[in-house]
């Protein structure tokens, strides 16, 4: 008669559970990676908004004071390119700093807004602008 106890290598269970293992671990690997290729496309959005709120920033600031826009109030959500994901709306609000009732500064803020996995994202830009007279 054979001895079995004798027999080396494994049995087919053990071969099963072996490959259920690493499959598992395999599709955890495979869903960090979609993950991690998300969360970079995420940000790579958040770094291209910031920009878009910097050049309108930018654009605002060498503008002169009286510029419409920069006149006071809520201007429209308007794509920042043609076929863009970016939109740009900005507030602008007289300041009157020392109490006069005449107003020193200009606040704006610059609000970039795009949508990515079915969420609206934004990103908000303030700055102040003194008024010279």
């Amino acid at each position: 008669m054979h001895n079995l106890r004798n027999e080396k290598g494994f049995t087919i269970i053990e071969a099963m559970v072996t490959l259920a293992v690493f499959s598992f671990g395999i599709l955890a690997l495979a869903s960090m990676q979609i993950s991690f290729i998300n969360g970079s496309k995420a940000s790579i959005l958040r770094t291209d908004a910031t920009k878009w709120a910097t050049i309108y920033a930018e654009r605002f600031m060498a503008a002169p004071v009286d510029d419409i826009n920069l006149a006071p109030g809520i201007h429209p959500l308007i794509p920042v390119e043609p076929g863009s994901n970016f939109s740009v709306t900005w507030i602008v609000a007289d300041v009157d700093v020392n109490t006069d009732a005449v107003p020193d500064m200009r606040n704006v803020n610059i609000t970039v807004v795009w949508r990515y996995m079915g969420r609206n994202s934004t990103v908000v830009y303030s700055f102040s602008r003194e008024l010279i007279n």
